[in-house]
């Protein structure tokens, strides 16, 4: 049976607090199997027969919708395409790009950007935050520490027309150690 680790945006932060426990319980509910999460930043992982991840987004954004009373955009990668987000570290950027910076970030999209919305996304490089995208991910090296960032994901969202959520390059480094790709 396939193994998924969801991504949401908007848990434990701007005061939205979600026990994990509480996310566990909607994703069995759904009818998902082997539910675990991982650190308290909205990372949920889970087995399903089904491989039509379209239909597991909107199903777990509605199921949380309902139970939490407001929107949280869910970004669904396999174990594999975890694994190997984490393997193109040093191809997005250059080894000496991403040694040399404070930390490097991985958002999850949807699909990949249009040439507009890369265009716009360009827009944001500036002296602490250079982005690029391969495929469905943008990858976001801070040259300097996240609190001298102006960095607004709100301003991002909107300007590249896409939902996303990010996570840390240790973040994405420890699932996949915890959760190889199934066979390897």
């Amino acid at each position: 049976m396939p193994r998924y680790i969801a991504f949401l945006r908007a848990v434990n932060v701007g005061g939205r607090v979600v026990k994990m426990a509480q996310l566990k319980s909607i994703f069995e509910f759904i009818g998902l199997s082997d539910v675990e999460t991982f650190i308290a930043s909205g990372n949920v992982i889970f087995s399903t027969r089904s491989t039509a991840v379209p239909a597991l987004v909107k199903k777990a954004e509605t199921a949380l919708q309902q139970e939490l009373d407001y929107a949280v955009p869910v970004f669904i990668r396999t174990d594999a395409e975890v694994a190997t987000m984490v393997e193109r570290k040093y191809t997005v950027f250059s080894a000496a790009e991403v040694d040399g910076a404070h930390s490097l970030n991985i958002g999850c999209l949807h699909a990949p950007l249009s040439a507009a919305a890369q265009k716009a996304m360009a827009g944001f490089d500036t002296a602490c935050e250079s982005f690029r995208t391969d495929g469905n991910e943008i990858f976001m090296l801070l040259h300097t520490s996240v609190v001298n960032s102006k960095f607004s994901i709100t301003k991002f969202e909107k300007a590249i027309g896409a939902s996303t959520t990010f996570r840390n390059i240790n973040t994405m480094q420890r699932l996949a150690a915890k959760y190889p790709a199934k066979g390897a």
